[in-house]
């Protein structure tokens, strides 16, 4: 699946494909998987997946295996951009529900299920934060290299 990240319609994309057993009808497979409007500018045909980029896109068609280099698809400008927003997004959600949960007043009124719901969600925000820092951190190790 690829990523929904901001694409630019300027960027050189490039395919790998990789043949399997069955190597005739590939190029045909892999062109009907492709927008119309965003035909790749390069299909590379290698031996074997060693030659794929490590950060990569995967679809396995008929006959062989695709690569598509996420670098090649996302701005990463923009997807920093939008990473780095959303964690400060779901920082703030944390502030909240933790302040809430903190507050001896809110905890000695409230229902308890509405306490367990608080809990339930920072829970989900914390492990929203952990994923979307490790996103962050693929996405600038992508820029840096």
């Amino acid at each position: 699946m690829i990523p929904s990240a901001p694409v630019s319609a300027r960027m050189h994309i490039r395919f790998f494909l990789v043949p399997s057993d069955a190597p005739s009808g590939s190029y045909h497979s892999l062109m009907s998987c492709v927008p119309p409007d965003r035909p790749p500018q390069e299909i590379v045909t290698a031996d074997d997946e060693q030659a794929a980029p490590e950060d990569s896109a995967t679809a396995i068609i008929p006959g062989a295996k695709i690569f598509i280099p996420l670098r090649e698809l996302i701005d990463v400008e923009k997807e920093t951009a939008r990473l780095t927003k959303e964690l400060e997004n779901i920082e703030n959600e944390l502030k909240r529900v933790g302040g809430k949960l903190a507050n001896e007043g809110f905890v000695s009124k409230a229902p308890q299920r509405l306490i367990d719901q608080e809990r339930e969600k920072l829970a989900k925000y914390e492990e929203l934060r952990k994923s979307t820092a490790e996103r962050l951190e693929k996405i600038k190790a992508m820029k840096n290299n």
